[in-house]
């Protein structure tokens, strides 16, 4: 389970779920949460939360149990924690997010997000 502190500085509001994080300085915080979430507002690309459980991303390494992975603007940012993780997510004026991981650890990592499948030579009559 985690814990996300956000905090709304862009000119329009943010919504989470049910609920809507005011422009200029709105604050929200979550409830111990697990599970897919999103942040979306009109104008910006849509910030995913994905909870990997105990799953880890291949390939990096950090030692926690518990990992989430963060998404937005072809960036990703991959978190693990022990216990409760806790991480403040801060939208600025511009619409650029700084993420501060309280408890836990992060990297910023880069995944392909979209791959044209190469067709296999061996099947070429496919």
């Amino acid at each position: 389970m985690f814990i996300l502190n956000i905090t709304n500085n862009y000119v329009s509001d943010l919504e989470f779920g049910d609920e809507t994080i005011k422009a200029d300085g709105g604050k929200y915080t979550t409830d111990r949460i697990s599970g897919q979430h999103t942040i979306t507002t009109d104008g910006l690309t849509i910030f995913n939360i994905l909870d990997l459980a105990k799953n880890k991303i291949p390939g990096y390494t950090l030692g926690e149990t518990w990992g989430i992975l963060m998404r937005y603007q072809t960036k990703e940012i991959y978190a693990r924690y022990e216990g409760d993780g806790e991480f403040d997510i801060t939208f600025d004026q511009y619409g650029d997010v700084i993420v501060h991981p309280v408890n836990g650890s992060a990297l910023e990592i880069s995944l392909p997000g979209l791959t044209l499948a190469r067709k296999d030579p061996a099947k070429s009559n496919e």
